[in-house]
């Protein structure tokens, strides 16, 4: 037995101090290493969350916003049509149809552009809704605008008020849909790059105090 503590004993005696120095650094080279490759991984990681948080998701709540926008831009334009109408205003008549047609023209192609952006169903569902919903409000207003023609302005009005408004209010709502879905992502987003940063900071203070003993 006190053989094998003196050749313990002898193995510890051994090591000079270069060996030691050279020990120590390459433990403290071994954990700057792994410190090097989590920080890089989890750098890569924030930065993906960050970059689907600023390039994506915002702007798919931008054109949301926008979308949501534009159908209330038409009706708008449409009541001004039907004002006209009652004054016997046919330029404004005319005016007012043709920006309709303008806004149903630019919502197709925000809509357009938000539909390869959405990775849930339930988000390209609601994007299919709106564009359906639109579709039917413009043939409604067509409808509208040829009555306003033929000088039918009490019909027209009442064929905006039961079947056009309605449309437009469920665009509203299923725009509001589709705005608490993508505030909701960049929520989700934003917690995922803040755990990784935490993460990191835990990790690299790990490293540290290890560095230390």
């Amino acid at each position: 037995m006190s053989a094998r503590r003196e050749s313990e004993g002898s193995v510890g005696k051994n090591w000079t101090i270069g060996m030691k120095l050279y020990a120590v650094v390459g433990a403290l080279g071994a954990l700057l290493a792994l410190a090097s490759g989590f920080s890089m991984w989890s750098a890569s990681s924030m930065e993906e969350d960050l970059e689907t948080a600023l390039n994506k998701t915002t702007k798919k709540i931008d054109l949301a916003l926008r979308i949501q926008q534009n159908a209330l831009v038409a009706r708008s334009e449409q009541r001004r049509a039907l004002l006209a109408g009652f004054g016997q205003d046919m330029a404004t008549v005319e005016a007012a149809a043709k920006a309709v047609d303008e806004v149903i023209v630019l919502n197709k192609k925000r809509l357009a552009e938000m539909e390869p952006l959405l990775v849930s169903a339930e988000g390209k569902k609601v994007v299919a809704d709106i564009e359906q919903t639109m579709d039917t409000w413009a043939a409604s207003d067509d409808d509208v605008v040829t009555l306003l023609r033929a000088g039918k302005d009490m019909d027209a009005w009442t064929l905006a008020k039961e079947q056009g408004n309605p449309l437009i209010a469920k665009v509203d709502e299923f725009a509001d849909k589709l705005l608490a879905q993508q505030d909701a992502f960049l929520k989700s987003e934003a917690e995922a790059a803040t755990a990784t940063y935490e993460s990191i900071r835990f990790t690299m203070m790990s490293l540290i105090v290890l560095s230390l003993l």
